[in-house]
Order: C-alpha cells, then structure tokens, then sequence
C-alpha cells in the first residue's frame, strides 16, 4: 500500500490503536492524546528487546504512531480554537 502523501508504503496501525485515537479525537480530548504521546515519546528513546532489528521495528512503528498522534493533536486543538473564536464572537 502507497501512502499518497509522501509516495512511501503506507502504515499499518492496529485497529486497537485507531479506534483508542479516534476516541480521543471524538471526545475533543487533547490530555489524553498528548499522555499518550509522551508515552510513545519515551518508548522510542529507550531501547526495547534485546535484538537490534526488533528494537529498530518496534521504534519505527512507534515513530509511525507519534505521526498519527500529532495530527490527532493538531486536529482537536484548532476544533478548541475554532470554536473558542466561535463563542467569542457571539
């Protein structure tokens, strides 16, 4: 699978990871977005399991998922933003 974006194969995300993120988005809840990705901050700076190339995979994924988390927080923070401006404005 091609990500359109950038022309690279495409992330796989488990469905767990999906459903859990797009929760968060639906309940507009950015503490529990930005807790989750301090965690997978901290996971990508320590290493793992004792192999290199599962440690490698492991970051990689990781790394996949903080790109998610991002747009996640990027995403419900200008809903907060544009609906503060919105009540300011009434």
């Amino acid at each position: 699978m091609i990500d359109d974006r950038n022309g690279e194969a495409a992330t796989e995300y488990s469905p767990a990871f999906v459903i859990l993120v797009d929760g968060y988005i639906t309940q507009g809840n950015l503490a529990a977005l930005q807790g989750l990705r301090s965690i997978y901050t901290a996971a990508t700076r320590r290493p793992l399991v004792s192999s290199r190339e599962d440690n490698l995979s492991l970051i990689a994924i990781f790394k996949a998922r903080l790109e998610l988390l991002d747009e996640a927080i990027t995403m419900v923070s200008l809903d907060a933003l544009k609906r503060r401006l919105i009540k300011e404005r009434s």
